[in-house]
């Protein structure tokens, strides 16, 4: 069995939510959102997702060598397994959060996240292309390596 492609089934909300949002915004004379700052929101996020797509097999590759040295095995079917690994993953997401914004190596690459001047949903897909070649991977060690 497939497991779901989490990201590529939440587009078609994802670019309903945007109309809608650009709707409101129309309605309600707000300037949420501007045609050149929308497409490179959307330039850089196409470009993460290429970027990745290049990138991520080498990553796979590090995480598989990696797991041959892992202290424990955390099973799947364990429900405790489940609940340890939502907060081992929330724990490594608010540390490469944190390090992106205190360390300027990753905040160089984080940065572009935060570069629009408008505050709205498409402004979301501002993703850097450089993360996985900055090691910002290495956070999600824990996650990867300790599964299965």
């Amino acid at each position: 069995m497939d497991s779901p492609n989490i990201l590529l089934d939440a587009v078609p909300g994802f670019i309903i939510l945007i109309v809608v949002e650009v709707v409101f915004a129309v309605k309600t004379q707000r300037e949420l959102y501007d045609v050149k700052d929308t497409a490179t929101s959307i330039s850089l996020g196409l470009g993460n997702l290429f970027a990745g797509l290049l990138t991520n097999s080498i990553i796979m590759l590090v995480y598989s060598w990696l797991y041959q040295f892992r202290l424990f095995t955390v099973p799947f079917y364990a429900w405790w397994g489940w609940v340890l690994c939502f907060f081992a993953d929330d724990f490594s997401y608010y540390w490469f959060h944190r390090v992106s914004h205190s360390v300027r190596f990753f905040w160089a690459s984080h940065v572009v996240h935060h570069s629009s001047e408008y505050y709205n949903l498409a402004a979301a897909l501002r993703q850097n292309w450089t993360g996985n070649i900055t090691g910002v991977f290495l956070f999600l060690v824990v996650d990867a390596v300790g599964w299965l």
